[in-house]
């Protein structure tokens, strides 16, 4: 059965500044794969979508590609063998799939200190050549050539030739009458040549002036093609001028500390900044010009929306795949240890990025919207809150450090299991534009 990899509707939303995030759910009934995939630039989301339509596609064709092996064999011992290779593959790749998600999460940390976050403005500027064709120049047809003429007439033609018998030579009046008639033939015949020719002629003349019309048609319709082409690459160059130059007013504010343009780049890094689909990428930001703290509530996920899935197997005897989780403590263990390395990340992508040195200190409030299982409502509450200097926090060393650990020798403040998404104190400058938070 063919069945491809199909996505929802491309939605935007934007932050209280204007900064996009672009997402698309991707969804592959036969794999059972569903995914969320983001990116504040919509190409890029279009590359990554694509790439998941390729991997997802290539995996489908491959498992229906054993099934239909397994159809096409004739010897029921030989099919089974094959559909239980093909089973045990395809628990392996899920559970590799599934391996691969988990480490992600674990190396939250070390994979943001990997890369440099720093933005690079020449990115943001829009570089993509003019794509749309320019107008082919008309094939004209070929010219109208001169008909062949009928052939011209010659006195020393046969047929203008007198064949006299042996009375016309003798009687001379007979011999001239024959002369007088073929003469007479011949002048017919060349007037009669003379009108074919002149009528070929204006036939001719009549195809070239309509092929002259033609081609001139053409060259209208292409000249005024071209002329809409030019004025459409004209205006796209225009445009994305123009992109460059307001990045480069945005950059040169961002450089002479503006607030608002502090706060856009703090919110273009961290929303860049790559995560698995199951961490929320929406954040608040205060900044003080004249201190340089920034204030940051970031979402955080709720420990339902961590990926659980470890291992799955096939079970020959049932013939069933079997799904292994993580246990509970497996769990909140995982929770806790990445929201901890969100944090830290978080900070060091900040710190890390800010060229125009505008943050002094950066304080992180975690906040986590996530079902009261007393009640089940919805509850916003912030979780953890750690504040941070910019020259002792960028002197830790991130990639040798224990995540809690460090978040505690930070004066983090946070419950000692965040999975159990405690209250605690947030700085309270952000405060009113939170909603409905349990403090």
């Amino acid at each position: 059965m063919e069945m491809e990899t199909r996505f929802a509707d491309v939605t935007v939303a934007y932050s209280a500044r204007g900064v996009p995030m672009y997402s698309v759910e991707a969804f592959h009934d036969g794999l059972h794969k569903y995914a969320l995939l983001r990116s504040p630039e919509k190409g890029v989301l279009l590359n990554k979508a694509q790439a998941t339509a390729l991997q997802w596609n290539a995996a489908w064709h491959k498992q229906t590609a054993a099934e239909n092996r397994i159809k096409r064999t004739f010897e029921a011992k030989e099919a089974r063998r094959l559909h239980i290779e093909n089973q045990k593959e395809v628990a392996l790749e899920r559970t590799t799939e599934a391996q691969q998600q988990l480490d992600l999460l674990r190396t939250t940390l070390a994979r943001g200190i990997e890369s440099d976050p720093t933005l690079d403005w020449e990115e943001l500027k829009i570089k993509d050549p003019f794509r749309q064709q320019a107008p082919i120049k008309p094939d004209y047809p070929v010219s109208p050539s001169m008909p062949d003429l009928p052939y011209q007439p010659q006195r020393s033609d046969y047929k203008y030739q007198p064949q006299l018998s042996i009375l016309d030579r003798l009687v001379s009046s007979r011999k001239a009458a024959k002369l007088a008639e073929l003469s007479h033939q011949y002048e017919s015949d060349v007037r009669d040549w003379e009108y074919a020719c002149s009528a070929l002629t204006a036939q001719r003349q009549r195809a070239l002036e309509q092929y002259r019309a033609f081609c001139a048609g053409l060259d209208e319709q292409y000249a005024q093609e071209m002329s809409r082409w030019k004025l459409e690459q004209d205006r796209y160059y225009d445009e994305i001028a123009q992109q460059g130059r307001e990045v480069d007013q945005v950059r040169d504010r961002y450089m002479t500390r503006a607030p608002d343009a502090v706060i856009d780049y703090c919110e273009r890094v961290l929303s860049r900044s790559d995560h698995p689909s199951c961490i929320p990428r929406k954040f608040d930001f205060e900044w003080n010009a004249e201190t340089g703290m920034l204030i940051l509530n970031n979402q955080l996920p709720a420990p339902e929306d961590l990926p659980t899935l470890a291992e799955v197997k096939y079970v020959q005897a049932t013939d069933t795949l079997k799904e292994v989780f993580l246990s509970e403590s497996q769990g909140t263990k995982l929770y806790d240890d990445v929201v901890y390395q969100i944090a830290l990340r978080t900070l060091h992508e900040l710190f890390q990025s800010d060229s125009a040195m505008a943050l002094s200190a950066v304080v992180f409030n975690g906040i986590v919207t996530s079902t009261d299982k007393s009640t089940g409502n919805q509850v916003t509450s912030c979780i953890l809150s750690l504040q941070a200097v910019r020259a002792p926090f960028l002197a830790i060393n991130l990639d040798k450090v224990d995540p809690k650990a460090c978040f505690r020798q930070l004066r983090g403040v946070g419950s000692s299991k965040l999975h159990s998404v405690t209250p605690v104190a947030m700085t309270d400058a952000l405060y009113r534009h939170m909603p409905l938070l349990n403090i």
